[in-house]
């Protein structure tokens, strides 16, 4: 709404039904109040599939971001710049799980993720630093940028949203997380 020029996907899929390792937390927000967010989208508009699986999961700092190109910096943004953070701490808990010996001889897979992520996000909250501020409503003020999105989308609440997901990893508490639930996981 305020006419940046970039802004962040989030919602419900129109293809796959919510999980039930989902359900809590999609339900909750879903029954928030949100009469006092005017770009919250309604029942029956395109897109908006309340049923459907919520995504994101997580959410990760993505703008502005430097990277090294053939040995020049170059700034980059999006899924391309958050999505190499996550895998990184990702490959970290792995390690981690793996000095802590919780594992014994067991491989360690990440077959499990978004059931672990949902968990911990219940059990372990710290394990997460929840985003609660923002949004993904954009209105682009071109012509082509309206193409894009008529002015909906959703705000960043407190618990899992579709703006920001369960929030961004609090390392620390997310590695004490996969330790406690490692059997289980």
């Amino acid at each position: 709404p305020s006419g940046a020029g970039f802004t962040s996907g989030g919602g419900f899929s129109n293809m796959y039904g919510r999980p039930e390792w989902q359900e809590e937390a999609v339900s909750e927000y879903l029954g928030k109040d949100h009469s006092g967010y005017k770009y919250y989208p309604g029942q029956g508009q395109t897109g908006f599939a309340p049923s459907g699986r919520g995504y994101p999961d997580v959410s990760f700092y993505g703008y502005n971001i430097p990277i090294i190109d053939d040995g020049d910096i170059e700034v980059v943004s999006g899924t391309s710049a958050s999505t190499p953070m996550f895998g990184g701490l990702l490959l970290q808990l792995i390690a981690r799980l793996e000095e802590s010996g919780v594992c014994g001889d067991r491989d360690i897979t990440l077959v499990q993720l978004n059931r672990f992520l949902y968990k911990a996000a219940k059990t372990h909250p710290a394990a997460f630093i929840d985003v609660v501020h923002g949004n993904i409503a954009w209105s682009g003020k071109s012509s082509e940028q309206v193409r894009t999105n008529c002015g909906v989308g959703y705000e960043a609440t407190e618990g899992w949203d579709p703006a920001s997901g369960l929030g961004t990893i609090n390392m620390p508490e997310f590695v004490q997380a996969a330790i406690d639930m490692a059997d289980e996981f």
